[in-house]
């Protein structure tokens, strides 16, 4: 009794005309220098009075806190919260317990909202909605931001009548806005606590259960992509351990809703990737031995029956007809292509420009700035 009358004070406090449209979440852990271009970026938005900004301090041990604490002194819509570094899932899901907003919107420290995005018309088609999630449009930039690339979504509305997956389109979770009543009336849908991929397995589980989505062309924030973040510079193996655990975790999550979550497919995927980086790494004989060991790999074995697009089919089969020749290619033509990006990575001026150029503007097919 005493959860349902908290979820009827939280559903009654998000419904409130006077309260804000949205809440705005953004997780910091020692972004000391960036604080500043992400926090005005929401700022200045042109409803901006119509926004609540919850910065929530994961432990940090540089000036972070301080800096969101003269935020806050500064601006009445802006809230501190300060707990001990428990990862990023942690910091977002304290956001959504303290949020007060018709919906709520997350925002790496990294990242930013992009102009002029909430405006009269986004306000007040907030204020007149009741869409369980809402998908914009983002853009992306490269670490020195002289690229970009826009990711668009059609416009379209759609209605559910049952619960289902294959509705995410797997971009950006901070491209979405989700209706607070909608997170809380479905037991108070939370990040999962993992190291990678916790925004993706959130959206696939929110999607799942959404009644109503709605997708809107309009850019709400650009993506920083960040050459020293984890997903740029975890390990390999440690990689596809995390992300298999992700599997597996969503696994369970669905099997006790009683939908059936198949992960073969996905773990078909990762091995793609994995094979590649393996065999740029170490000697035929040790990567033969992490991959004829590992356990978790019996779906390679099995490709032919999980239906696979042709370029992961390709790959896996060429590894298991002809293991040593597989691997004298990926020496011959990805491993220097891999040290190559290893150690542009950590260069800076011409070096990195011509780097960028190639991996962006050649092969990403961004545009510039």
């Amino acid at each position: 009794r005493q959860t349902d009358r908290q979820t009827d004070r939280q559903t009654d406090r998000q419904t409130d005309r006077q309260g804000p449209l949205i809440s705005v979440i953004i997780p910091i852990y020692n972004r000391e220098a960036l604080i500043d271009k992400t926090v005005l970026s929401v700022l200045n938005q042109p409803c901006a009075d119509n926004l609540e900004i919850i910065l929530v301090n994961d432990g940090s041990t540089d000036n972070s806190q301080q800096i969101c604490e003269e935020y806050a002194n500064k601006h009445l819509n802006i809230r501190v919260i300060n707990k001990p570094n428990g990862g990023v899932a942690s910091a977002r899901n304290k956001g959504i317990d303290e949020a007060t907003g018709k919906y709520v919107a997350f925002l790496d420290c990294d990242d930013w909202w992009n102009e002029g995005f909430f405006d009269d018309a986004i306000a007040k088609e907030l204020e007149n909605s009741d869409i369980d999630i809402y998908g914009f449009s983002y853009y992306a930039t490269n670490s020195n931001c002289k690229y970009i690339k826009a990711f668009r979504v059609p416009e379209k509305e759609e209605y559910y009548d049952k619960n289902e997956l294959g509705r995410f389109n797997w971009f950006s979770h901070c491209s979405l806005l989700f209706s607070k009543t909608f997170l809380y009336q479905n037991n108070g849908l939370k990040y999962p606590d993992t190291k990678l991929n916790e925004d993706l397995c959130f959206c696939e589980r929110c999607f799942f259960l959404a009644s109503s989505y709605k997708t809107i062309d309009k850019c709400v924030f650009t993506y920083w992509l960040n050459s020293n973040s984890i997903v740029h510079t975890v390990d390999c193996e440690e990689y596809f351990s995390q992300n298999y655990d992700v599997f597996m975790l969503n696994k369970a999550w669905f099997n006790s809703m009683g939908q059936k979550y198949d992960i073969e497919y996905g773990v078909c995927m990762l091995f793609c990737t994995y094979i590649e980086s393996l065999c740029c790494k170490y000697t035929y004989k040790k990567v033969k031995e992490i991959i004829d060991n590992d356990k978790r790999l019996q779906p390679v074995w099995e490709y032919k029956k999980w239906n696979l697009a042709l370029s992961y089919y390709k790959v896996i089969e060429k590894w298991m007809l002809y293991p040593f020749r597989y691997y004298l290619k990926c020496r011959l033509l990805k491993r220097p292509v891999f040290l190559m990006r290893n150690a542009l990575l950590k260069q800076k001026g011409f070096v990195r420009d011509i780097f960028e150029f190639i991996n962006y503007k050649i092969i990403r097919h961004y545009e510039y700035q």
